[in-house]
C-alpha cells in the first residue's frame, strides 16, 4: 500500500509537470496524460497488466511494462538525438553567418597586391 501511494504521488508529479509545460505540443501533453492515467490504474490494479500481457502472448504483466518502457525509452532517445542534430545544424549556420558578416580582419585586397608585384615590390609576410 505504501509503494502504491508513493508511485501514485510520483505519477501525479509527472502529470503536474506536463500540465505546467506551455511549450509542449498538445499531442505530447495528451500522450503524457494518458500514460499517467494508465500508470495510476496499473499501480492500483496490477493484476490487470498480467491479463493484458497474457492476451498478447507475454507471460507476466511486469514483463509487459518493462517492454513498453524499453520501447518508449528508445523513442525518446531517438527524438533527443534528432533534435540535437537539428540544433547542431542551426548552430553551424549561425556561426557561418556571424563569421561572414563580422570578419576578424578586413578582406585582403588582391588587386593592389598584384599591381605592387608587377611594379617589383616584394610580397608582404602574413
Amino acid at each position: 500500500m505504501i509503494a502504491q501511494c508513493l508511485l501514485t504521488v510520483g505519477l501525479l508529479a509527472g502529470w503536474l509537470y506536463a500540465f505546467n509545460q506551455s511549450g509542449v505540443s498538445k499531442l505530447l501533453r495528451l500522450i503524457l496524460y494518458i500514460t499517467v492515467a494508465l500508470g495510476i490504474y496499473f499501480v492500483w490494479f496490477p493484476e490487470q497488466t498480467t491479463g493484458i500481457a497474457h492476451l498478447i502472448g507475454i507471460g507476466r504483466g511486469t514483463d509487459l511494462i518493462l517492454y513498453i518502457w524499453i520501447v518508449l525509452s528508445f523513442i525518446m532517445i531517438l527524438n533527443l538525438h534528432l533534435k540535437m542534430k537539428q540544433l547542431l545544424s542551426y548552430l553551424t549556420e549561425l556561426i557561418r553567418f556571424i563569421a561572414v558578416s563580422h570578419p576578424l580582419h578586413e578582406p585582403h585586397d588582391n588587386e593592389n597586391e598584384k599591381q605592387d608585384l608587377k611594379n617589383g615590390a616584394k610580397p608582404e609576410a602574413r
